[in-house]
């Protein structure tokens, strides 16, 4: 685990109302895709699933996923996608593979989290998926923490 501040940043994307591992999830990466190469990026390669706005609302456990890019703050965008601004914040930083993705995100609230002591910070967490991504299926967590 690395912890690291950032500054704010905007990114745009789809987004849905769902819970931890749906297969919504892939969807909507899929139905996010043809607008890649027409988003003009601040961060070329770089993709995120943000996840926030939580919900325990009858015990149903939501959040508010997107798949999106960055972009920068005057950035003229398609009107059918979303805009997220993420505020600067502190991240716990962990290291995650897809084919064990679930089991990372179990280790990391359940376990790493709370062994380190940190309280969870008010931002979005999102998962940052690199350039080369596709042929390591390797991506960062990272945790809004205080």
């Amino acid at each position: 685990m690395q912890i690291v501040t950032l500054p704010a940043f905007q990114v745009v994307g789809l987004r849905i109302h769902t819970t931890a591992l749906s297969s919504d999830i892939p969807k909507l990466w899929q139905q996010f895709m043809p607008y890649i190469d027409l988003i003009p990026s601040s961060t070329p390669g770089i993709s995120y699933g943000l996840m926030g706005e939580m919900s325990a609302h009858n015990g149903d456990n939501t959040f508010t996923y997107m798949a999106a890019l960055a972009v920068a703050d005057d950035a003229v965008v398609d009107s059918m996608l979303d805009t997220w601004h993420v505020l600067a914040q502190r991240y716990a930083v962990f290291t995650a593979h897809m084919d064990t993705l679930g089991e990372t995100f179990e280790r990391i609230h359940g376990e790493l989290i709370p062994a380190a002591g940190l309280q969870y910070g008010q931002g979005p967490s999102f998962e940052h998926y690199g350039p080369d991504f596709d042929e390591t299926q390797t991506l960062q967590i990272h945790i809004a923490i205080q």
